[in-house]
C-alpha cells in the first residue's frame, strides 16, 4: 500500500491520541490502588533514612530491621522519646551494627516509627487496609477515628501535611483549631508544628506566626528552636530569638523567653553521644558553657539553662541512656551544680516531682524545702504542682486539691493556689485559657485567702498574654471584689 507522508502523519496522531487515551484510563479512571500487603518486609537504615520509607504488612507480618550504617540503631514506634502508641513496637535496647531486629505487627493501623538514637530518620508501617491516614487533608478524617494512638498519628501527618502543602499560616490555623479538642497532647502539637515550622522556613518559607506561638506553654518554639539550635548552630538560633517581637512588651520577653529555652534545649542531643550515657555531667557542662558565651541579658541566659537542665532530666525521669533521678534525693544532682545553674535545675527538677515521689504532696514538700531562698521555693513548689493536676479533673476537685495541698503547711497555701491556676492555664482553651482558673478561684472549697491569690494568679498570667481586649473580657469575668486586682495594674497600651 503507498501511504502519502499526510496519511503517515495522521495515523500517528490517531495511535498518539489512541495511547493517551490508556493512559488516562489507567492512571485516573481507576481510584489509586492500595499498596500490596507483604508477609515479609526488609527494612534498611541508610545514610539517606529508612529504605523503603513506607512499607505495608497483612495483620499478623514482620518487618525486619538492619542498617548499612556501621553502627547501632533502635527502631521504635512513635512518639519519640516514649514510644507510646505502639509500645510493644520496641526492642527496648539498641540493635548492633550486623545484627537485625523483627517485629510481628498484630495491631491494623498505620504506624510511624523512628530511629530512637537519631529521630530524624523515620519511616511508617501500614498493617492491613490503607484508610489514606499519610494523605490526610481534613481534621474530620481524624475525628472518627476511635483508636487513641492512631488518631495521634492522624493528626500528626495532618498538620505536617498543612504546612507542607498549604504553608505555616494554614498549620497554625489548624493548630488553632485542634488545640482546645485535645488539651492533653495540645503541648505536643504545638511542639510538631515548631519542628514542621523549622523545616519550612529551611525551604525559604517566611516565619511569621502571632499569640499562636504562645499557646499550650509555648510549645511551638520548644519545637522550632530545639530543630535550630541542633541543625544550624547557636548563633543563628540566637539571632532569630533576639528579633522575635509580639504584640506587647511583656510578651516579647516571654516569646524570647521561651525561644531561648529551646535553644538549651536543642543544645543537648538526643540520643547523646553513646560513650557518655549515664554521665549527665559530662553531657551537659559543653551546653552550659555554650549558654554562657551568648551575648544576651542574664535572663535570656537563664532561659538557656533551662532548657539543658530540662532536657537531661526529662532523660532522668523517662530512665533513658542510663540516666536516672536520685530516688532518695532528687535534688542532689542540682546542688553539684555551679551555684549560677542551681536553680535551674532545681525548677526542671521540681516539674518532675509528682512521679518522683508517686504524687505525695508531702514527700514533695520535704524534697524542695530544701531549698532555702523562698524565692526559689515558691516557684519550685508551684512548678511541682502543675504535675499533679490535669484540665480533666472537675472544679470541686481541683479546689479539694488545693485544701489537701495547703494543709501540708500554711507557708504553703498561696503557692498551692498558683500551680494549680499555672497548669490549667498553660493547658487552656487557646484565647481564652482563663476560663477553667477562674472557675477553680470561684470555687467553694476554696478559703477568702486562697481565692484572692488564685484571681490574683490569673490576673498575672493573663498580662502576660493577652491584648488589652482579652484582658477587659478576662477581668469582666472576675467578681468584686477581686475585680479591683485589675485596677491596679495599668494595662499595656
Amino acid at each position: 500500500m503507498n501511504w502519502s507522508r499526510s496519511n503517515l502523519y495522521l495515523l500517528g496522531a490517531v495511535m498518539l491520541v489512541a495511547a493517551l487515551g490508556i493512559y488516562l484510563f489507567l492512571t485516573t479512571a481507576r481510584p489509586a490502588e492500595s499498596p500490596a500487603l507483604q508477609d515479609n518486609v526488609s527494612v534498611v537504615l541508610t545514610d539517606a533514612g529508612f529504605l523503603p520509607h513506607d512499607v505495608a504488612v497483612k495483620v499478623g507480618g514482620t518487618v525486619t530491621f538492619s542498617t548499612a550504617r556501621g553502627e547501632p540503631f533502635w527502631p521504635a514506634s512513635d512518639p519519640h522519646p516514649v514510644h507510646t502508641i505502639y509500645p510493644e513496637f520496641d526492642p527496648q535496647k539498641p540493635i548492633k551494627a550486623g545484627e537485625s531486629w523483627s517485629f510481628t505487627f498484630r495491631r491494623e493501623g498505620t504506624f510511624k516509627y523512628h530511629d530512637h538514637l537519631g529521630a530524624q530518620n523515620w519511616g511508617t508501617v501500614l498493617v492491613g487496609a490503607d484508610t489514606g491516614m499519610r494523605d490526610v487533608s481534613s481534621a474530620k478524617t481524624c475525628d472518627v477515628i476511635s483508636d487513641l494512638g492512631q488518631q495521634r498519628t492522624c493528626i500528626g501527618f495532618l498538620l505536617q501535611n498543612t504546612v507542607n502543602k498549604k504553608g505555616l499560616a494554614a498549620g497554625v490555623a489548624l493548630f488553632k483549631e485542634l488545640a482546645p479538642l485535645h488539651p492533653e497532647d495540645c503541648h505536643q502539637y504545638a511542639h510538631d508544628v515548631g519542628e514542621y515550622a523549622y523545616a519550612a522556613h529551611v525551604r525559604g518559607q517566611k516565619i511569621d506566626i502571632g499569640q499562636e506561638a504562645s499557646y499550650c506553654g509555648y510549645g511551638f518554639w520548644h519545637g522550632f528552636m530545639t530543630k535550630m539550635a541542633a541543625e544550624s548552630g547557636l548563633a543563628s538560633a540566637k539571632t532569630l530569638c533576639i528579633s522575635l517581637e509580639g504584640p506587647t512588651e511583656r510578651t516579647t520577653l516571654e516569646i524570647r523567653d521561651n525561644c531561648f529555652h529551646g535553644v538549651g534545649i536543642g543544645l543537648i542531643a538526643d540520643p547523646p553521644q553513646k560513650e557518655i550515657w549515664g554521665k549527665a555531667q559530662a553531657v551537659i557542662s559543653p551546653a552550659l558553657r555554650y549558654c554562657d558565651t551568648m551575648d544576651v541579658e542574664d535572663f535570656f541566659m537563664r532561659d538557656c539553662y533551662s532548657g539543658v537542665f530540662h532536657a537531661i532530666i526529662n532523660f532522668m525521669a523517662s530512665k533513658q541512656y542510663g540516666f536516672v533521678l536520685d530516688a532518695k534525693d532528687p535534688l542532689a544532682f542540682c546542688f553539684a551544680q555551679e551555684e549560677k545553674y542551681r536553680s535551674s535545675c532545681n525548677y526542671q527538677v521540681a516539674s518532675k516531682m509528682a512521679g518522683a515521689t508517686d504524687r505525695n504532696v508531702s514527700k514533695m514538700y520535704a524534697v524542695l524545702r530544701r531549698i532555702r531562698n523562698e524565692g526559689e521555693f515558691k516557684v519550685a513548689f508551684s512548678l511541682a504542682i502543675t504535675g499533679f493536676v490535669n484540665q480533666q479533673m472537675s472544679t470541686k476537685e481541683l479546689g479539694d486539691f488545693i485544701g489537701q495541698c495547703a494543709r501540708v503547711s500554711s507557708s504553703v497555701s498561696d503557692y498551692c493556689v498558683s500551680g494549680v491556676a499555672q497548669s490549667l492555664f498553660s493547658n487552656g482553651t487557646p484565647g481564652k485559657e482563663f476560663r477553667k482558673p477562674l472557675d477553680v478561684c470561684g470555687s467553694g472549697s476554696l478559703t477568702e485567702a486562697q481565692r484572692g491569690a488564685c484571681y490574683k494568679e490569673v490576673v498575672i498570667l493573663s498580662r502576660k498574654f493577652y491584648s488589652r481586649e482579652t484582658l477587659d473580657e478576662m477581668c469582666a469575668a472576675i467578681p468584686d471584689p477581686y475585680r479591683a486586682l485589675c485596677d491596679v495594674q495599668t494595662f499595656p497600651e
